[in-house]
């Protein structure tokens, strides 16, 4: 390891070790606060299972002597006529070999599929009820006693709700929402520690072989693969900012290196 390769890894903060990192804590326990209640079956451990789970993964997809290109390590003979299977390891292939508790992280959904939002007429007292039976994943419903509400989001129910000044009592909805998109932040922040602890902790290192170029490359496939077959929006900005301070740092000791060759 090279003297910029080992301030590259010491730089190191270690955020996907979510007990010691204050941003996530903070927004975790604000979210709670807001009324947001995460599903009693996950813990922290889960968190970091599967963070731990995706850096394996990539891995095992994406061994050195294919990331040749990215690294330069002398690629064993016994391995360059091996087919490359990378493109058979697929999301869904991931998906298969996850813990439950890790998938549930990795597919959210709403945790029901039915909702009855009560209300009252205001001047004859009149109870009533919405009964809104929907897909579990999609939020999409499949059948209500309102037809107008038939095939609309969820999202799209509670917009005609407010925007109709209806006398129902939407508050259980309004939750049922609010932790839905609670479990999509909250994979988003996981993967995205994902991709930083791919960049720093690759076990290849520990054998010698791993460098900031070889965890780069792992990094950029996972962040553009799973935006691609998941339909996510992860950004490579953190560890494109990372990388870029470790190759300017390489610039600068090559141009010392060239002046005192010239001295």
């Amino acid at each position: 390891m090279t003297y910029n390769e080992y301030k590259f890894f010491e730089k190191d903060e270690k955020k996907y070790e979510l007990k010691n990192n204050r941003e996530f804590l903070t927004w975790f326990l604000n979210s709670i606060d807001n009324g947001v209640k995460p599903n009693h079956y996950t813990k922290f451990d889960d968190f970091e299972g599967l963070i731990d789970s995706i850096v394996k993964w990539y891995e095992l997809k994406y061994p050195g002597y294919i990331l040749k290109p990215y690294h330069g390590n002398i690629m064993a003979d016994k391995l360059k006529d091996l087919p490359n299977i990378s493109d058979k390891l697929d999301s869904e292939q991931f998906l298969y070999r996850l813990p439950f508790k890790q998938m549930w992280l990795m597919v959210p959904d709403f945790e029901c599929s039915y909702l009855c939002l009560k209300g009252e007429k205001e001047k004859s007292n009149f109870e009533f009820s919405y009964d809104l039976f929907f897909d579990s994943e999609t939020g999409i419903v499949d059948y209500s006693n309102i037809s107008d509400f038939k095939d609309l989001s969820l999202e799209e129910v509670l917009y005609l709700l407010k925007k109709h000044k209806s006398c129902v009592n939407y508050s259980e909805l309004e939750k049922t929402l609010d932790n839905y998109y609670f479990k999509i932040e909250l994979r988003h922040k996981l993967l995205e520690l994902a991709a930083l602890k791919i960049l720093y902790k690759s076990e290849s290192r520990d054998l010698g072989f791993q460098s900031p170029h070889m965890g780069y490359a792992r990094a950029k496939h996972f962040i553009d693969e799973f935006n691609g077959e998941f339909g996510l929006l992860l950004t490579s900005d953190e560890i494109d900012k990372l990388y870029r301070e470790f190759l300017l740092d390489e610039e600068r000791l090559d141009v010392n290196k060239t002046k005192m060759k010239v001295r």
